[in-house]
């Protein structure tokens, strides 16, 4: 168990998982609701927008969330649809 992330893995049960993931698949979105949620949209928020993960990286974060036994997953963001490649 070299792998940080092995060890991370190792220590979780699923049974302390929550059942349902929000992932924030993208920064895009075609609309500027004023009721918007979203934490980097906020002035004074502070938050800084980071590089987006790619279709293949969300696919390795599911699974290893499928792994760990989470079984909902709320796609959000800005707007999932919008997320480049979205369709692979």
């Amino acid at each position: 168990m070299n792998n940080p992330e092995e060890k991370v893995q190792s220590r979780l049960a699923p049974s302390f998982l929550p059942a349902t993931a929000v992932l924030e698949m993208t920064y895009r979105c075609n609309h500027r609701c004023i009721f918007c949620s979203c934490p980097w949209e906020n002035p004074a928020g502070g938050f800084a927008q980071r590089e987006e993960l790619s279709i293949e990286q969300w696919k390795d974060v599911l699974h290893k969330l499928v792994g760990m036994g989470v079984c909902h997953f709320a796609f959000t963001g800005g707007e999932p649809l919008l997320k480049e490649d979205y369709s692979t």
